[in-house]
Formats: structure tokens, sequence, C-alpha cells
């Protein structure tokens, strides 16, 4: 059984106080909490692919494409084919994607910079180093004997 104050306990815990403070954030601009990073990304390069995007998230192809028709759905993204490769598409954001760039990223850089306050650079990198290398654990864990 996880200890309440077990290191998965309290990463949830902070991942759901994030979540609740975006969402206060956000509110009356549409958005979900969850789709801020999403176009956040976007924002940083409009035009990219729907792979790279997934690759840029860490999320895998359907949780992309899901991500991206409730965003096409409430207007802020388009999808449109590559110009060299039918094959691939492009996300853009639309006008009213580019009129919730300012609330979105305030948002995103509020609760980033709350999250860190009172820390020193050294605890933001080691803790960064730390994060990391636990998401590689994960991400490629030991062959079971």
């Amino acid at each position: 059984m996880l200890k309440e104050d077990g290191i998965i306990s309290l990463v949830s815990g902070f991942m759901k106080a994030k979540r609740s403070r975006m969402e206060k954030l956000l509110a009356g601009q549409g958005i979900h909490s969850g789709q801020a990073p999403m176009l956040f990304a976007i924002f940083r390069e409009n035009g990219l692919s729907q792979k790279k995007l997934g690759e840029k998230m860490h999320l895998r192809p359907a949780s992309v494409t899901i991500m991206l028709k409730r965003l096409m759905k409430a207007g802020l993204v388009d999808k449109n084919p590559d110009a060299k490769d039918l094959r691939v598409f492009r996300v853009f954001l639309t006008e009213k994607g580019e009129s919730i760039k300012d609330a979105v990223n305030h948002a995103m850089e509020t609760v980033e910079a709350e999250a860190l306050k009172g820390l020193t650079q050294e605890e933001i990198e080691s803790f960064r180093r730390t994060i990391s290398r636990m998401k590689a654990n994960l991400d490629s864990p030991e062959p079971k004997s």
C-alpha cells in the first residue's frame, strides 16, 4: 500500500493542486486546464505537425487526436494538410485561439512561478534532474527476470 507522503502520492497531490489553480486562472476562457499545455506548445510553434506536437507533449497519437478534436470543436485550432506531404497534418491557431494566447500564457507562467516560490535555483535544478530520472525509469523499466 502507498504511503500518503510517498513520492507518487505527493506528485499526484501536486498535479491536482496545479489543475485546480489552472482552472481558476482560466475561468471564462472556454478551455479546460488540461488543454492549456497543448495550446502553449502550439503558441510556441504554430504550424507543428500533429506528430511533432504529440512528441513534444509526450502523448500517444490517439490522445493528441482527441485533444485536437476538442480544441477544433472549441474553434481554437485548425488542422491543415502539409503542402509537401498530404499525409502530414499541421496544427494552427485560429483567430479565437490567438485571442486567448495571453490568458493561457499568463496562467501557465503564474502556476509555475507560484509552484517554485521560495525554491533556490539549485533546488529547482535538482528537482528537474530527479523528476526527469524518475520519468526515464518509468519510460524504460528494467526487464523482469
